[in-house]
Formats: structure tokens, sequence, C-alpha cells
């Protein structure tokens, strides 16, 4: 599990590195489940990674959730039997806010298990992988706190976000392809004597 600061590029690769080697594990191509509420400044960031991510070809059909199209608690257990039903192989990553202790805010966080997306009302862990914005400090009011956020910090983590699973993508493709081709070539070895 990593926390990744915006301020270095080299954070971008490392968590693209991190992200790659846990897709590789599941063998198949990824499903994004990006939650989020576009009204409130502080939960958007999962809508605001959707919107980037909907814009790569390679996904279309992959990305659940965007500003225009929020997936919270209204659907979100809709959009999971979706989801389900249509890569019932496929690993999902939930995208979405956190709330967290004061040291860690403005940091992306990439575990490599699910979470309980905010929106969730009975506690239940979703998804395969989770990828989190840590975007204000845990209070008495959840609401309250997520509505003080600073609109361009969230922007900033989606942007980071977005290029981290992009370069992902590039990277798992990369090894899948690579050991295809070693493998097939290894079938087609002949041994000498």
């Amino acid at each position: 599990m990593g926390v990744y600061g915006l301020s270095s590029n080299n954070n971008t690769r490392k968590m693209a590195f991190e992200i790659a080697e846990k897709l590789l594990d599941y063998g198949e191509e990824p499903v994004f489940l990006c939650v989020g509420n576009s009204n409130v400044v502080g939960d958007m960031y999962g809508a605001m990674v959707g919107d980037i991510l909907k814009d790569e070809t390679r996904l279309k059909g992959r990305v659940f959730g965007a500003l225009n199209d929020n997936v919270r608690a209204s659907n979100l257990y809709d959009t999971w039997a979706e989801i389900k039903n249509k890569f019932p192989l496929s690993p999902i990553v939930i995208i979405d806010s956190a709330l967290t202790d004061e040291n860690q805010v403005g940091y992306v966080k990439f575990c490599p298990y699910g979470c309980i997306p905010n929106a969730t009302q009975n506690n239940k862990i979703m998804g395969n992988l989770s990828i989190l914005a840590m975007v204000n400090s845990v209070g008495i009011s959840q609401l309250m706190f997520l509505k003080s956020v600073k609109y361009t910090m969230v922007k900033d983590m989606a942007q980071f976000t977005a290029k981290s699973i992009l370069e992902s993508l590039k990277l798992y493709d990369t090894i899948k392809c690579n050991f295809t081709k070693f493998s097939s070539n290894k079938t087609h070895m002949s041994v000498g004597y």
C-alpha cells in the first residue's frame, strides 16, 4: 500500500508500477468504479477521475461514474450489479474520496484491497483494489468537512490519479505482451541431443 504526494512525477510512476503489479495478479482488464458526488467539492474526486478516464478509447465501457453521471448512495448497488454482470472476472478498482488524519491530507493512497465507499450505508467492503484521495481530516460532520475542501486540490489529485492509472495500463499491456511472447517462444523451442 502506497501513499503518494502530488509533488513528484516520480510518484506518478511509482503508483503506476504498484497498480500494474496488482492488476497482473488478476489477469483480466480492470473496471474502474469512480464514486463521487459532483455537488460536493470534497466528494467529486472519483467523478473527476472518471471523466478523465472516460476520454480514453481503450476504457470505453469500463469506467463507471463521472461528473455528469455520478455513482453515489442512490445508485451504487445497481451500478455494482451492472459491473458484475458485464465483467464477472474483472478486478474492480474503487476510486473515492476519504477523510483521514491531518498529516495525510492532500495525499493519494493506493490500497491492494477494496474499501468501504462513502456512499455505502451498510459498511460493506467493495472492490478488489482501491485508490483514495485524502481530501480532509476526520471531524464530527463528514459533510461539512467535505464541503470545505479546495477545488484545486481535488482537481490536482484527480489528474495525478488518472495519469497514474493510464501509465499503469500501459505497463500492464507491455508486461502481458512480453509474457505472452516469452511463453509462445518457449513452447516452440526444441531440445537437441
